[in-house]
């Protein structure tokens, strides 16, 4: 339920990092920032021996006016995403066995792990959908941010149609002989949304937020189960 309103740069670097390096840093940021219409408003440049960049983002209350928070859903709502999961992992597999070439045989992978769409619009047309209980960014992967959003007293039953996944997603498993619904679940850097609402309200959630899909239903029964069995994968660890 939150928009962008700005957001400082501070960079870091070697003296010697040629002018060309930066420039391409600085255009494909201003790229995102004229997306999301916010302006740069300040920063720090420094020298270090390594290149280091920090950037910190600030937004405000939606015109909705609430925020969707984690640890608000019931037993019997409705598990949804909105965007792709198991893309961007598909795209970092791709790119790490095959280089740059991999964009050729997998577009839309790689451009998920390489340049991730903005859910904004999606937060705020969610966030207007009163009866709709939560929500939070999908980014280590469903395994991981699942508990992380129902808390340790639910579980969840997640039912993934392989129809619902994206195509480049059922392709690589296909060739990597990994099961798709594992490999969706276990996936990072979705940059997805996850989200829970009433049983009898998704279908005016899935008319209004065009990308929103059904993964599943909150339990009151703590632990994950995938396909109807348990499911104990963790999804992306940053320390790991």
């Amino acid at each position: 339920g939150g928009e962008p309103v700005g957001f400082s740069l501070g960079l870091a670097g070697p003296p010697d990092t040629p002018a060309s390096y930066w420039e391409g840093v600085l255009d494909g940021m201003a790229g995102l920032a004229r997306e999301l219409d916010i302006p740069l408003v300040g920063g720090d440049l420094n020298a270090s021996a390594r290149i280091v960049m920090a950037v910190t983002l600030w937004g405000r209350q939606g015109k909705g006016g609430r925020f969707l928070e984690r640890g608000r859903a019931l037993p019997g709502d409705v598990l949804f995403v909105a965007g792709d999961i198991g893309l961007a992992r598909v795209g970092l597999a791709v790119l790490e066995k095959e280089g740059p070439g991999a964009a050729a045989r997998w577009p839309e992978a790689v451009a998920a792990h390489l340049r991730p769409a903005s859910r904004v619009a999606d937060g705020l047309a969610l966030a207007n959908i009163r009866p709709v209980r939560g929500l939070m960014d999908v980014s280590d992967g469903l395994a991981r941010d699942l508990p992380r959003f129902l808390g340790p007293k639910l579980g969840a039953d997640i039912a993934l149609d392989p129809d619902t996944l994206h195509p480049e997603v059922l392709r690589y498993a296909e060739s990597s002989g990994e099961n798709p619904a594992e490999l969706a679940v276990l996936g990072g850097e979705d940059y997805a949304l996850l989200g829970a609402c009433p049983r009898q309200i998704f279908l005016e959630v899935f008319t209004h937020v065009p990308g929103v899909w059904a993964v599943g239903e909150v339990s009151g029964t703590p632990g994950v189960r995938l396909g109807g069995k348990p499911f104990q994968g963790t999804g992306f660890d940053h320390f790991a």
